[in-house]
């Protein structure tokens, strides 16, 4: 490859241990975020488990070990967004601006540095839109695909609880997807589980294992960051904050939700027991209490 394949190694997973302490980027929208239930239909395939629980041993023996990342390296991890729209024109509905893509990545950028009130500790991680696509020709890092001829999609968006009457959502990927070890995914959708873009799961994230499919699924209108309003031609909602794509980050460098574990019998997205921080993974957030 011609640019930094960014396989798990050692240091990222220290760095994962060293983040899981700060609860702020995992406690928010806990209520919309889709992890929870989609971890645990994964963790019923024995060979995910297993990969899993290797994964999770190795953060727990740096946690034993007491390494601390010393070198003040930045690490730069290469995002690609993907925008799934419905054929509307750029800046237009779903089809959202490349201006609202780069506010969502540069406050991105200023949580995980530690430069906002409500992060103040310098993870030393940095997000960047890539400029090199697979076949190292020059990119913006934002495909954009018009996905109104998946089944479904237009009328449902993604089919979140893979029970019918939504888009399959490997099929919403294939139509544009980038290596998973050299890149992160991110699609942005026009809307999960037919909830019009509204209540419901803002987006979800997998733990970053290398394997297909992984990156994050997140609704056009949470991917952006203009609390004040200034920019009104962004397609935002709510607190226009940015938070969900802070959020679901951290679930892909390897952030349980803080206090919730993972089990959600209920499928409501949010852990129906407080963890008995028995085994990392399974009733536990990581942090020992």
């Amino acid at each position: 490859m011609c640019f930094l394949n960014f396989k798990a190694n050692s240091s990222f997973i220290l760095l994962f241990f060293l983040l899981a302490f700060h609860g702020k980027l995992v406690s928010q929208h806990l209520d919309f975020c889709g992890f929870e239930h989609k971890r645990h239909q994964k963790l019923l395939d024995p060979n995910f488990k297993t990969k899993a629980d290797a994964i999770e041993n190795e953060i727990q023996k740096y946690s034993a070990s007491n390494n601390v990342k010393s070198s003040h390296e930045i690490y730069k991890i290469p995002v690609v967004v993907h925008v799934l729209h419905l054929g509307e024109a750029i800046g237009v509905s779903h089809n959202i601006s490349d201006a609202q893509i780069q506010s969502a990545i540069s406050n991105l950028n200023q949580t995980y540095r530690g430069q906002t009130p409500t992060s103040p500790i310098d993870f030393e991680i940095e997000f960047a839109l890539a400029q090199q696509d697979p076949n190292c020709n020059p990119t913006n890092g934002i495909n954009r695909i018009d996905a109104s001829s998946v089944l479904n999609y237009s009328t449902g968006g993604v089919d979140y609880y893979d029970d019918g009457g939504e888009a399959d959502e490997n099929a919403l990927k294939d139509l544009s997807r980038w290596p998973e070890t050299d890149y992160f995914n991110i699609w942005v959708i026009t809307e999960i589980e037919n909830n019009n873009g509204g209540f419901g799961i803002q987006g979800y994230a997998n733990f970053f294992s290398g394997g297909a499919y992984e990156g994050s699924m997140m609704m056009y209108n949470v991917f952006g960051y203009d609390p004040t309003n200034q920019q009104p031609s962004y397609s935002l909602k709510g607190n226009r904050d940015n938070s969900t794509v802070i959020h679901e980050f951290g679930h892909y460098l390897h952030l349980h939700h803080t206090f919730k574990g993972d089990n959600d019998a209920d499928q409501d997205g949010i852990g129906d027991n407080c963890p008995a921080d028995a085994t990392i993974g399974v009733d536990s957030d990581g942090c020992s209490d």
